[in-house]
């Protein structure tokens, strides 16, 4: 489900960015585990990590999205993670 959203993003990225390096972890259905996900990332040296997920409930009343960014100035242990 997310597939298609993260290649059109991508895409959509790169015309507006054309000097901007778009670094997949993965451009086919397939699973990647979280520390090969890491590993692309760490490798790529990017500077913006997006990752697109989709939540499930069985609630009708629930919808909306989710933002989480990891801010390196809010302590030390977040600025170890960023770096």
């Amino acid at each position: 489900m997310v597939l298609p959203i993260a290649l059109a993003l991508g895409k959509n990225l790169q015309q507006k960015l054309n000097d901007v390096k778009i670094v997949y972890t993965r451009k086919t259905d397939v699973f990647i585990p979280l520390w090969k996900r890491t590993d692309i990332a760490n490798k790529a040296n990017g500077k913006l990590f997006i990752s697109i997920h989709a939540n499930g409930s069985t609630s009708r009343k629930l919808n909306g999205f989710e933002t989480y960014f990891l801010s390196a100035d809010k302590d030390e242990k977040a600025t170890d993670v960023v770096l």
